[in-house]
């Protein structure tokens, strides 16, 4: 994950560089601007808080319990969803895959049994010793940008829900393009900025968070993307997820208060409801030509 070293307010927009203007849709508390040319929208300056990933990201890694439930439900998430993905992409069996934000490592153990060499990267330091336990050797602490690995390295990256919150997506991208061996695809899952979950709840949508959702990509804006960063057999579609609505209803998870209160009987009785939920993500595939 490439990081900016200056936070200056912006003008141009990183991607088309067209002018950038106020997205009228913000929340109080948090000041975004919208390119009205290729759909980016993003928090001006893009400032994460340099403490949120430092401990529990989850809210769950040092509870035993409770680490140990959610990374179950985030495997079975996972099993789900990266099927299609495997088949758009075919790859053989040894084949090198990198997880860029791994969290706890619940992809790794999906792809690892499915006979997969497995690779993750995570900046937060609970998640990262989480998946380091399970994976040995296999896991790096830090950002895209300082990974050991050489080019030409891997078959596949991926990147669920992770785009949003880097600081300098252009330079991941360029990143995840020269780890890839040719021939090798890049698959990133987002949310939408115009889902519409977004134009429903508004100044509430609950993918708004300050400093740590730093970029909203549409369709449009996730294209030009990766046609930017020199990826080819660009394909773009609408996507939701599989989760458990207790999960949802989590306040780390539920920047809305009121999709936390609408929720949460699911986390109050403790019953676990595993389900698609039409979530207004989009997702994208991306591939190395040469």
């Amino acid at each position: 994950m490439a990081r900016i070293q200056e936070f200056n307010q912006l003008t141009m927009c990183p991607l088309c560089q067209s002018d950038l203007k106020p997205w009228q849709v913000s929340p109080s508390r948090y000041k975004l601007s919208h390119c009205s040319r290729c759909q980016l929208v993003l928090q001006n300056p893009p400032i994460e808080d340099p403490e949120l990933y430092s401990g529990a990201y989850f809210g769950v890694e040092e509870d035993d319990l409770a680490s140990t439930s959610f990374f179950e439900m985030k495997k079975w998430s996972f099993g789900k969803m990266i099927v299609p993905v495997l088949n758009k992409v075919s790859l053989e069996g040894g084949s090198r895959i990198l997880d860029v934000g791994c969290g706890m490592g619940p992809l790794l153990d999906v792809l690892s049994s499915k006979g997969f060499e497995v690779f993750g990267l995570e900046i937060g330091k609970k998640s990262w010793e989480f998946a380091n336990r399970r994976h040995p050797n296999h896991v790096f602490q830090g950002f895209l940008c300082d990974t050991p690995f050489h080019d030409d390295f891997f078959d596949l990256i991926t990147m669920y829900d992770v785009i949003e919150h880097m600081q300098d997506p252009i330079g991941a991208m360029h990143q995840a393009r020269r780890l890839l061996k040719p021939g090798g695809w890049v698959y990133l899952l987002t949310p939408n900025i115009f889902s519409i979950n977004s134009r429903l709840f508004g100044q509430h949508w609950y993918q708004y968070k300050p400093n740590e959702h730093l970029f909203y990509f549409s369709p449009t804006s996730l294209d030009l993307l990766l046609r930017r960063c020199r990826f080819d057999e660009v394909t773009i579609q609408a996507a939701g997820v599989y989760t458990d609505l207790a999960r949802i209803s989590h306040p780390r998870v539920a920047s809305s208060p009121l999709l936390a209160k609408l929720l949460s009987v699911f986390r109050n009785i403790r019953v676990s409801f595993r389900v698609w939920v039409p979530s207004g993500h989009v997702c994208a595939f991306g591939r190395k030509e040469y």
